[in-house]
């Protein structure tokens, strides 16, 4: 997302740093135009692979990288030093490279709380493993510099392959109290030290929160936490972008994608059924406003049929028609989990996710990456058939119709169910017109309703027709600004959701200090005749998708508002009812 943050001495030299900004964004960084990823001037579409690395630790108890164990057949190490572990993770990114990817997404150096005899430890630790399986913890240096070294050594094998990294930044227990100074302190010293390496190119604040975040947070309060983190990077970093990896639909009762402040969000997509995964997909396409990738998504299979989730051709079809759809629906970016089936004891879901087997053969689904073109359009963005009934369930219904406070209808509200033991789910979205219809394969009697920038409803006995009233975040369209002379010492700031026309604007100054003015709008501000930034005032125009301040959120309720908390998905990677591939 491209900023100009112009200090106006004069006209003149807010036209020259204007261009400077300009130039310098434009070498080895990627950065954002509006959703269009940027490198070296050209369009680049981050197709990405998931890595995982590890931390090796010897007798003496140093330290190296190495490829995730459970990537060797022995699911043991089978580099044996510092160098030749090196080496392999070259060799495993010219080997994504060649399959057509451009990027990888790093996981394995999160800062964070690691599980220490049945507890997390109270400080930030990592953790290794020596080439018995040797479990061992160590605590993060005060000055993060045994962190820092492993991630510059990965950025270092990218380098070589010539690909660029997306950093998982944040592990287990970062978003608690006890937690948040460090992970703050962490992400301000981390983009400093990193700000000139243009390998990187976006930090990944937290791992899919609707599985592991630690509390029932209201929309309020997740916005304080993400903006806190998104500025942390951004004011000490030039041109690192920001991103979180939500779940599904779902996150919105609490992380919704409506109140982050990020640069781009990205979405991580599981299910047996294309159909539940194309759903999911044309929601996110039709409620962010920020720029989106899939930042993680895969289909698990082997030549064996009997583990996995579906054949080897079942994974084929599912990344061909994911990374089309994708795209067609306005994506910027996409990711596959991951990159080597491993052995984590989950043989029917997560142990055959890789694009590559345990014998470092490629899988035919990887030639779907060798093929893929972002530049073709290949489609609309289609309405999949189970998109208002999600699980295509018909034993049991309950209808009705979702308003703002303006008694508007709300579109592509997530409205999901569950039986009176929270045991049974079911989930749809709102039409055009805020009707829906919640089918169901048992009783439904929790009802919980919300949208992207809105309130939360719950009702603990839902029956008959529900009418349901949601608080929604409402930006202004389009903004005049006319006549307006802002004096030394004043503060004015613009937002609006399309445009900002502005005639006769004075931002005052005295020559060394002045009134301050900034104007956000998603499409346009235009400057017309008339005005003027005096010497030693301070005007910012840029664009932006707008969000709203934090406390735009404060009177939207909790996740539920008896305090319970629906139970959590039995895996992060399966969401959703188990159900045949169906393309």
């Amino acid at each position: 997302m491209k900023h100009s943050h112009v200090k106006l001495l004069t006209w003149l030299l807010a036209i020259i740093s204007f261009t400077y900004n300009v130039q310098a964004q434009s070498g080895d960084y990627v950065t954002l135009q509006g959703r269009q990823f940027k490198l070296k001037g050209q369009d680049f579409y981050p197709v990405s692979m998931n890595y995982i690395i590890d931390i090796v630790h010897n007798d003496q108890y140093e330290f190296h990288i190495a490829p995730h164990h459970s990537y060797f057949n022995s699911n043991y190490y089978e580099c044996g030093n510092e160098q030749d572990c090196f080496n392999e993770i070259v060799d495993d990114f010219n080997t994504i490279k060649s399959l057509g990817f451009n990027s990888i997404r790093l996981v394995g150096l999160e800062f964070g709380a690691q599980k220490q005899n049945g507890t997390y430890t109270t400080s930030p630790a990592f953790k290794s493993k020596d080439n018995n399986n040797t479990e061992m913890i160590t605590f993060i240096s005060s000055n993060y510099a045994n962190m820092f070294s492993f991630i510059q050594r990965v950025l270092d094998a990218a380098a070589l392959a010539d690909i660029k990294v997306q950093l998982l930044v944040g592990g287990k227990k970062i978003d608690t109290n006890s937690f948040r100074g460090p992970y703050l302190s962490y992400l301000q010293s981390i983009a400093l030290h990193f700000s000139g390496n243009s390998t990187l190119y976006s930090y990944d604040f937290k791992n899919e929160p609707l599985y592991f975040d630690n509390k029932n947070y209201s929309k309020e309060e997740v916005c304080n936490l993400v903006e806190d983190w998104h500025l942390a990077i951004k004011n000490n970093s030039t041109y690192h972008l920001t991103t979180l990896g939500l779940a599904t639909s779902s996150e919105v009762a609490e992380w919704d994608p409506g109140v982050l402040k990020l640069d781009f969000l990205s979405f991580h997509l599981y299910s047996d059924s294309l159909d539940i995964v194309e759903s999911e997909i044309k929601w996110i396409s039709e409620t962010s406003r920020l720029p989106w990738i899939i930042g993680e998504t895969s289909f698990a299979a082997s030549i064996s049929d009997t583990v996995g989730q579906g054949t080897l051709q079942d994974q084929r079809v599912f990344a061909k028609a994911t990374l089309e759809i994708t795209r067609d629906c306005g994506g910027s970016g996409y990711s596959w989990w991951m990159y080597q089936d491993v052995d984590w004891g989950f043989p029917e879901m997560e142990d055959y996710f890789g694009l590559v087997n345990h014998q470092n053969n490629p899988k035919p689904a990887s030639m779907e990456f060798t093929l893929f073109n972002s530049d073709i359009q290949g489609g609309t963005c289609i309405v999949p058939s189970n998109y208002y009934n999600f699980y295509e369930y018909s034993n049991y219904n309950i209808s009705g119709v979702i308003k703002d406070q303006n008694n508007q209808p709300i579109k592509n509200a997530v409205i999901i169910g569950w039986d009176a033991n929270w045991e049974n789910m079911a989930k749809t979205y709102s039409q055009y017109n805020g009707q829906f219809t919640l089918y169901a394969d048992t009783s439904i009697k929790i009802v919980r309703a919300t949208a992207v920038g809105a309130s939360v409803y719950v009702n603990h006995n839902a029956t008959g027709y529900l009418n349901i009233s949601l608080n929604q975040f409402q930006p202004v369209q389009d903004i005049t600004v006319n006549n307006i002379e802002i004096q030394l010492g004043e503060n004015k700031n613009y937002e609006a959701s399309n445009s900002i026309n502005s005639f006769n604007v004075t931002v005052k100054g005295n020559g060394s200090s002045g009134g301050e003015c900034s104007m956000k709008a998603t499409q346009i501000v235009k400057l017309s005749p008339g005005f003027l930034a005096q010497k030693g005032s301070y005007f910012h125009a840029y664009n932006e998708p707008i969000c709203g301040a934090c406390n735009n959120f404060s009177g939207f309720s909790k996740i539920d508002t008896k305090g319970e908390r629906p139970p959590r998905p039995i895996s992060p990677k399966r969401e959703m009812p188990k159900a045949p591939i169906d393309k």
